[in-house]
């Protein structure tokens, strides 16, 4: 059984917190294991992260610390024992009001807890029929999207969208250090947006996709 790192953090309901919406993705469901949990403000709610896809949508409300926090249960049988400990924490821009929260293990000392990465998802930096590609694979990568062409150096993100003007199939092909790396026809529609992560392939030389689809929700 993996040991969590705990913090002991009570949770301030005050009249100024601020409300965020999010959704959330995780790249290695066998290493995030335990049952999640987020507060709304008022109540623990739990998180399902979900295979290759978004959570469900979320709402929380920040304290004037901004700390957006993941719980697990606490499995102490102490009388006075806390119901949710910590199991990561992340601070969060005031200024944004919706967040992709990436959620990973993260191994300190023989200790394992939740490293959160928050990612800015608001639809007007990603609007419908867009692709986000989010560079991991220790390269950097030429991405050929219709009739655009960027490059992403590694660790950067890049927002491109789709002309739709002659349809919904694009071309896409992903350009490496030895050649082409992936091609393909992707299909976008004005009301979702795709966010693509680029991971190293198992030789190290190739690039691993990891797609998560989201409908646009007003």
């Amino acid at each position: 059984m993996r040991q969590i790192t705990i913090f002991f953090i009570f949770i301030v309901h005050c009249a100024v917190a601020s409300a965020l919406d999010f959704t959330a993705i995780c790249f290695d469901h066998q290493q995030v294991n335990e049952d999640l949990y987020y507060t709304d403000g008022t109540e623990f709610r739990r998180l399902v992260l979900r295979e290759s896809r978004r959570s469900l949508p979320g709402e929380t409300k920040l304290d004037e610390s901004h700390l957006f926090r993941l719980y697990v249960k606490n499995q102490s049988l102490e009388p006075d024992a806390l119901p949710f400990l910590v199991a990561g924490a992340v601070e969060v821009d005031p200024q944004l009001n919706r967040i992709l929260l990436v959620v990973s293990p993260d191994t300190d000392a023989g200790n394992t807890s939740l490293r959160l990465t928050v990612i800015e998802d608001d639809y007007t930096t990603f609007p419908g029929g867009s692709f986000r590609f989010i560079n991991l694979s220790g390269q950097k990568l030429g991405i050929l999207l219709g009739d655009e062409k960027v490059l992403i150096p590694n660790q950067e993100m890049k927002t491109i969208r789709a002309n739709l003007d002659d349809g919904n199939y694009v071309q896409v092909q992903l350009v490496g250090k030895t050649g082409f790396v992936y091609q393909s026809t992707w299909y976008a529609k004005s009301t979702s947006r795709e966010l693509i992560v680029l991971m190293p392939g198992d030789d190290g030389e190739s690039v691993r996709l990891s797609m998560f689809n989201d409908k646009i929700r007003f």
